[in-house]
């Protein structure tokens, strides 16, 4: 479903209409800004294109259109979205081998709901439905309901003076009197105190069909989706060609069935009830609860790319992790790293080439806390990266906030001495364990160095040496899924 936003005017001269155009074109792209909605200024290009798609559907143009090439062969712009023949008849027309049929709002109900455009366009053929809305300005709106309400006034003054000659000095106002100088009263009231315009709205439709069956059953499907609402579309007899030209957003208005509308009355029929995300190159997430359509979005271009997925046990959201892991999988070139804590990854994993990492006391797979390369962290000095992560190592072993600024010093100095041989290599070679280090901890003079060689011993040397041996999985590989559902609770911490 597409939306445009057409805006005509009548100037003396077109640098007098392109200067207004700039400033309520820049007005109405920050207003929907504000409603979190986006508007872009369409090229000429881009406008010739909605009238191709509409006289032209389903036949793809040769060649890309170029306006200055058309006028250098003597071309005029028209011929590349024209039909080759247009008939009108009484109540519809037909488009070559298309009809079509212009429906406009004849009777509008007292009260209307917003779902009443949303529901019109729902049906499933080509359709444009138009709102023409033309504003009044205000001071001449107030002069007029002024002028109106003086008339009823008189009316009334007029109706009550001949009862009292009549003797009969009881009687009440009639209600249509009354009525019309209630509603007189309001709309004044709206338009001076409520900061309500008054405008004249005009709605228009016109809907495409195969053959004239088709198109008589559409008209009656729209009909009744207006009765539904109290509404009342009807046919343009005899109107057809002026009704196109009202319909189609060119900004042109044929058709003389203006209704008056305050402002509140004429946003029912603004139908931006439901924001669309659809963003080229994203991935399908759902369907609007709203409007039906689907949800596309690139992550990568929110503000916040975070997702929290929350439903009840067995309403689907591993399922739904997985097929946005395929579709990231095969549509990007993203890497992919899942923390797998229940073992349901696996073979999604294998299926898609990835590598999956089984980590345990137990397991023949090891990762080496202390790999590093070139690009780790802060690319100028790894080492300031590594070093933290191994004071947060030994703050896991030992305790939050139980390691000390002398056992901190320790720790730094050993990273250093630890790495020295590796990057004075180039970064070639193996890269040092958690029992390199752990032997350079034991050789530190300090008796601190041996309380924390001491304090991860277990995790190091002792039976829980997952992390502490060379890596002997594929860590680079783009799709890693760890499987840590037999990690344990003493290593969990340290895994983590």
């Amino acid at each position: 479903r597409e939306r445009y936003l057409t805006v005509s005017v009548v100037k003396r001269n077109p640098d007098e209409a392109r200067s207004y155009f700039a400033r309520v074109g820049t007005d109405l792209v920050t207003h929907l800004a504000q409603l979190s909605s986006v508007a872009n200024e369409l090229t000429l290009t881009e406008r010739l294109h909605i009238f191709r798609d509409f006289f032209k559907a389903g036949e793809q143009a040769a060649a890309e259109f170029n306006i200055h090439e058309h006028a250098k062969r003597g071309q005029h712009f028209k011929d590349w979205f024209c039909p080759d023949s247009m008939e009108f008849a009484a109540d519809h027309f037909k488009l070559d081998a298309r009809y079509g049929r212009v429906l406009y709002l004849q009777d509008y109900a007292s009260y209307i709901k917003d779902s009443f455009v949303s529901e019109l366009c729902d049906l499933d053929r080509d359709l444009m439905l138009s709102i023409d809305i033309l504003p009044v300005p205000t001071d001449e709106a107030a002069r007029q309901l002024q002028s109106t309400l003086l008339g009823v006034e008189t009316n009334v003054a007029n109706w009550q003076r001949r009862q009292n000659a009549n003797n009969n000095f009881t009687a009440t106002i009639p209600y249509d009197m009354e009525l019309q100088r209630k509603e007189t009263k309001e709309m004044l009231d709206d338009l001076t105190t409520r900061d309500q315009r008054m405008m004249f709205g005009l709605v228009t439709l016109v809907h495409l069909a195969d053959n004239k069956e088709q198109l008589d059953s559409d008209t009656e499907t729209l009909y009744s989706t207006a009765r539904k609402h109290l509404c009342q579309l009807s046919t343009l007899r005899w109107q057809q060609k002026d009704g196109l030209d009202t319909v189609l957003p060119y900004g042109l208005r044929k058709i003389q069935a203006l209704r008056t509308l305050t402002t509140e009355s004429t946003a029912v029929l603004i139908p931006f009830r439901a924001q669309e995300i659809m963003q080229p190159n994203g991935l399908y997430y759902g369907q609007n609860a709203v409007s039906k359509n689907m949800i596309v979005a690139d992550r990568r271009l929110l503000l916040n790319g975070n997702s929290f997925r929350l439903g009840v046990s067995g309403s689907g959201k591993s399922m739904s992790a997985k097929e946005e892991i395929v579709q990231i999988a095969l549509s990007t070139e993203d890497d992919i790293l899942i923390l797998d804590p229940e073992s349901e990854f696996g073979y999604l994993t294998e299926a898609l080439g990835g590598e999956v990492i089984r980590i345990s006391a137990t397991s023949d797979t090891h990762i080496n806390a202390l790999d590093m390369d070139r690009a780790y962290g802060d690319e100028r000095n790894p080492i300031v990266s590594k070093s933290e992560f191994v004071l947060s190592l030994f703050e896991q072993l030992i305790g939050d906030g139980m390691v000390t600024a002398k056992e901190k010093s320790i720790l730094g100095r050993c990273t250093e001495q630890v790495y020295l041989p590796y990057i004075r290599n180039g970064y070639k070679g193996t890269p040092p364990t958690l029992q390199d280090f752990y032997r350079l901890l034991q050789m530190q003079p300090e008796p601190e160095a041996q309380g924390l060689a001491l304090s991860s011993e277990l995790f190091i040397t002792g039976t829980l040496n997952t992390f502490a041996r060379h890596t002997n999985v594929d860590t680079q590989a783009r799709i890693i899924a760890y499987d840590i559902r037999e990690l344990g609770e003493q290593l969990m911490p340290l895994g983590m």
